[in-house]
């Protein structure tokens, strides 16, 4: 049996407010055509389905849209697990119907281990593997806060947490003669991040080594970051990736999912799969009058309109060089640029950077480390320390809203 593993969907996402509904219709109709070429039988999609954590109508419609027209071509399962992102109450607020059609939604931890362990059965009802199915450990899933515990002891005490979370599935599922896999929504240390993974303060801020966990499962099926990549050089311990570039950053990145197989209870064929590019995103820079040159030779080869940003770098200030620039992207017709930014060679950057900072570009965390960098406080990493774990709380209370 054929499975694909992908992750962050991201169903929603805008790129500096523009809307990327036709992105995710094209690929989910690639993702459909590939499901029947290639008999794919179980797809697992690995958190951060939507990209805000209260979805608009558009994106659950274009959500169960998906799920009907992934399940109409083959598919016998779809197990889906929540990530950072995603409201534990909206995913699972279908769930107990989706089953009926074989699509299992675990949104969150559940009270019962039992709930969490998917079969897979051929079509001679034979058991061929089985996939413990863990979300997003949140803080609360994961234990009790201590009074008096310090930010860096949370952090170590949640990641012990989490590596025995997978360590009490494993003994829950004993030893059977299949294969056993697991998903997981978090960062490992030695991933390779870009700037579009939402931050997790608490238990993952610094990644948790894949050593801790137990070497009991033999495919580890990841989400969260959004570049594909296996880690410590394991084949089978695997991020997928997000299957659009999420930001600028990624706009070089190939974007993949994986296809492994299941054969005499063995687990066989890791490949990752490339996902076309269905638009193009591109950084233009230099001095304006290069970028104009650059911009007006660029010819689109893709279906969707290219976007872009601009960096415009000038030797000598020019007073008027907003409206310069203004002016140049309201003329420009063979692509759509999103975002600029400037600053001259002849001044420092400081001087600059106030008028060319783009608010989404801002991290809550980087923005009051800076203020209390200027008050001169005693305490600062303790004061940063907290400031982290309120974001974490205000984050979950949002989630669960």
């Amino acid at each position: 049996m054929r499975f694909i593993h992908t992750s962050d969907w991201h169903i929603g996402q805008r790129l500096y407010n523009n809307d990327r509904y036709s992105e995710f219709e094209l690929y989910f109709d690639w993702l459909s055509n590939r499901i029947h070429d290639s008999k794919a039988q179980c797809l697992l999609v690995c958190g951060d389905i939507f990209d805000l954590s209260n979805p608009s109508n558009i994106s659950l419609e274009q959500y169960y849209k998906a799920l009907w027209k992934l399940k109409s071509v083959g598919l016998k399962k779809i197990i889906i697990i929540g990530g950072n992102h995603d409201s534990v109450l909206t995913l699972n607020a279908p769930a107990e119907i989706l089953k009926h059609l074989d699509i299992h939604i675990i949104g969150n931890v559940k009270e019962s281990i039992q709930e969490q362990i998917i079969n897979i059965y051929n079509s001679d009802n034979q058991l061929i593997a089985v996939v413990a199915a863990i979300p997003f450990l949140r803080e609360r899933d994961l234990r009790k806060q201590v009074a008096g515990e310090s930010f860096e002891e949370k952090i170590e005490a949640s990641k012990k947490a989490m590596a025995n979370h997978y360590a009490q599935m494993a003994e829950f599922i004993g030893k059977i003669n299949v294969p056993i896999i697991t998903t997981g929504h978090f960062m490992l240390s030695g991933s390779m991040q870009s700037d579009s993974e939402r931050q997790i303060f608490v238990g993952n801020l610094s990644g948790i080594d894949i050593e801790n966990f137990p070497e009991f499962y033999d495919y580890f099926a990841l989400g969260h970051i959004h570049r594909h990549q296996n880690i410590q050089g394991k084949n089978h311990v695997a991020y997928s990736g997000s299957p659009l570039p999420l930001s600028f950053s990624e706009r070089s990145d190939p974007k993949f999912h994986i296809e492994f197989d299941v054969n005499q209870n063995q687990i066989e064929n890791i490949t990752p799969i490339e996902v076309p590019k269905f638009r193009n995103l591109l950084k233009f820079e230099g001095s304006l009058n290069e970028i104009i040159t650059q911009v007006n030779k660029y010819q689109n080869d893709l279906p969707l309109e290219t976007w872009a940003e601009i960096h415009v770098v000038e030797k000598e200030y020019i007073p008027l060089i907003r409206n310069d620039i203004d002016n140049f992207i309201e003329s420009v017709s063979n692509l759509k640029i999103l975002k600029y930014t400037y600053n001259f060679e002849n001044q420092s950057e400081t001087t600059t950077e106030a008028f060319t900072k783009n608010l989404t570009d801002l991290l809550p965390e980087n923005v009051f480390r800076a203020h209390i960098s200027k008050l001169n406080v005693v305490g600062e990493e303790d004061l940063m320390s907290t400031f982290l774990e309120l974001c974490q709380q205000v984050a979950e209370n949002h989630e669960d809203s």
